[in-house]
């Protein structure tokens, strides 16, 4: 008995089945003329309106069929050729977004990270350095207490500053120094220490205002960078 398949487009290949079923399925409409059908003996399926004089069926008066698809081998394989859609070419919108920020953020990052880290550096030696002069207020009470109270300015060695410096001292600040500046005003001078090697042995000068001046004291003097001082300490006053 000769065995007929035939494709169906949800299915793939159907069959094997002799040619009564086939010609079952072509009279319930289930196939129509230009179904690709296929038996051994034939190089390749073709539609099912050239075999039907072999089948007995009338298929007179319809139009003439496509040319069939041509299989890789005789039964080796019922899929018909699948056409996938041509690829596209070049990259979509979203890719090219993705690409472009990728470009920009990289050296953008790279960027940030050059300003932010020695900023970032500065603000922590500050804080370490408003941390060693929180007895500062202590030192200048005493400076002026005494410049108010001998009408001199304080030495080294003088009991009330060099008292307050000892205790000021400790390990916040390496050395505490008195005397007077050029232009005559008091001042005392802060050694500091225990900061780290970009403050570490560097100093402050605090020079007291004159008596009749508006009371505020001049702290830009001294070797520590300005970057490193507290903001008052950054320039000279007005």
């Amino acid at each position: 008995m000769i065995e007929w398949y035939y494709h169906d487009a949800a299915s793939g290949r159907v069959g094997p089945m002799a040619a009564d079923a086939l010609r079952e399925h072509f009279r319930s409409g289930r196939l129509d003329a230009q179904t690709l059908v296929w038996r051994a003996g034939l190089p390749e399926w073709q539609p099912l309106s050239r075999l039907a004089s072999e089948l007995g069926l009338d298929v007179a008066a319809l139009p003439p069929p496509l040319p069939p698809p041509r299989l890789p081998g005789a039964a080796a394989s019922a899929a018909l050729p699948h056409h996938a859609p041509a690829p596209r070419r070049g990259l979509g919108g979203c890719a090219i977004a993705a690409i472009v920020l990728a470009v920009v953020a990289v050296p953008m990052a790279g960027i940030l990270a050059a300003i932010a880290l020695p900023a970032y550096r500065d603000y922590t030696i500050r804080a370490k350095v408003a941390a060693e002069l929180v007895q500062v207020p202590a030192l200048k009470a005493a400076v002026i207490e005494h410049r108010d109270r001998t009408g001199a300015c304080a030495e080294e060695g003088t009991a009330g500053p060099a008292t307050a410096a000892r205790a000021a001292s400790g390990t916040a600040l390496e050395t505490v120094a008195f005397g007077r500046l050029a232009d005559g005003r008091c001042a005392f001078e802060v050694t500091l220490a225990g900061i780290g090697p970009q403050a570490d042995g560097l100093t402050l000068i605090y020079a007291a205002p004159v008596a009749d001046g508006d009371g505020r004291w001049d702290c830009s003097g001294g070797t520590l960078p300005p970057r490193y001082r507290p903001a008052p300490c950054r320039a000279p006053p007005p």
